[in-house]
This record gives structure tokens, sequence and C-alpha cells, in this order.
């Protein structure tokens, strides 16, 4: 399956990343590692690595966005 996070311009992929909350940092905007985004039952998400503490951090991409 292809990442189509990389298929968007970088200004979506920074909003994209900036919105990410990180539960075990219990912070937003700590940065992903390993971004990819799928889809999961006709959702689209985001997933990746913490960059603080490599946590796995998971955002639902809106459907406007998509």
């Amino acid at each position: 399956m292809a990442n189509v996070f990389l298929t968007r311009n970088e200004e979506e992929q920074e909003l994209m990343i900036a919105d990410i909350w990180c539960g075990k940092c219990q912070e937003y905007n700590m940065g992903v590692d390993e971004p990819h985004e799928y889809a999961g039952n006709g959702v689209n998400f985001l997933e990746g690595k913490c960059a603080e503490c490599g946590n796995t951090v998971v955002l639902e991409v809106a459907p406007a966005s998509v």
C-alpha cells in the first residue's frame, strides 16, 4: 500500500504533523518520525513515532484534507 502522506505537499504534511498528540509526552507537535498515512474501514490515519520518546502516535485524517 502506497504511503499517501508522501504525495501531500510540504505545507499539508507540516499541518498534519503539528496536529498529532503524544500521549506519553502529553504534548502536541513533538515531531513525527516515519510518518505513514493509510486507510482503514474507510477512514484515513497518519501514524508514526514521536520524535521525542519514540511512542507510536496516530492521527485520524479529516475527510476534507484527504
